[in-house]
């Protein structure tokens, strides 16, 4: 009970090994997370570019056709002319708001004054030109405020941003595949990479497992056959500086095995060695 105490107590004190990767696996894995981080850093730095490229010259299409809009009823405005603005042509999906005297006309009901955000409309108010993103019953848009001091109005006119989204999406996308495909590129590169040079080395290992399988028999023949060798070594090393006493043990004997056999049996002569 003793021993099996101790045992157990040994056993518990050694230290687990920890599993480790195989070399191969962690070639490859150090391909793969290094594409990774690449690919996806350009590709977060190429959507980025992308997306403000694209924002801007939305922003900047539309203000140009709503500077132009608002010039157009600014000038019908001075004319003292019947203005409707329903006659605006407008970007499809886009909607317009003219406030005269405080009076707001709309051309759809579904498109109020509120559905301009209050910021923008109260620094029109005030005077100011400006620009602003918003959502809208769940669609993305893009609205320009124009202040006409002359006419004493303010124009109004929100434009849809679901074809720069849509593009947005779309490249967003093809980022990630890219990205992907460059992970799934690089794994391999990484694999086929470590196989060839890692072969001498799996020679190796392959080697060192027919020794845990049990290939150390051949090596404790192997060790037995070069102990035999030192040993013959030494036995031929040592016999020779006593040849001499064991021939003379070797005589004596024969001589006393043929006295033994005389009726009369002599005492051996005694000889100093």
């Amino acid at each position: 009970m003793r021993v099996r105490r101790c045992a157990t107590l040994v056993a518990m004190s050694e230290p687990r090994r920890r599993r480790t990767l195989r070399l191969r696996t962690r070639v490859t894995l150090f391909f793969s997370l290094n594409a990774l981080v690449a690919s996806l850093g350009l590709a977060v730095v190429t959507f980025a570019v992308a997306r403000s490229f694209l924002i801007d010259q939305r922003q900047q299409t539309a203000q140009a056709q709503a500077y132009a809009n608002a010039k157009t009823v600014r000038d019908q405005l001075l004319a003292d002319q019947a203005f409707e603005i329903l006659s605006l042509r407008t970007e499809t999906g886009g909607f317009p708001l003219l406030i005269r005297d405080g009076r707001p006309f709309v051309p759809n009901v579904n498109y109020p004054v509120e559905a301009f955000p209050l910021e923008l409309r109260t620094a029109v108010t005030q005077g100011q030109s400006a620009q602003q993103r918003f959502d809208y019953k769940g669609k993305p848009y893009v609205a320009v405020g124009v202040d006409m001091p002359a006419a004493d109005a303010q124009y109004f006119e929100a434009f849809p941003m679901e074809s720069t989204e849509g593009n947005l999406r779309t490249i967003a996308t093809a980022l990630l595949v890219g990205s992907g495909v460059t992970i799934l590129f690089a794994a391999f590169l990484g694999w086929w990479t470590s196989r060839r040079l890692l072969r001498p080395l799996s020679r190796v290992a392959t080697a060192a497992g027919e020794i845990a399988r049990g290939a150390e028999n051949r090596l404790l023949t192997e060790f037995a056959a070069v102990g035999t060798q030192v040993l013959g070594a030494v036995v031929n090393k040592v016999l020779p500086k006593h040849a001499d006493t064991l021939y003379h043990y070797q005589q004596y004997y024969h001589r006393a095995r043929a006295r033994a056999q005389e009726p009369e049996a002599e005492s051996p002569p005694s000889r100093a060695w």
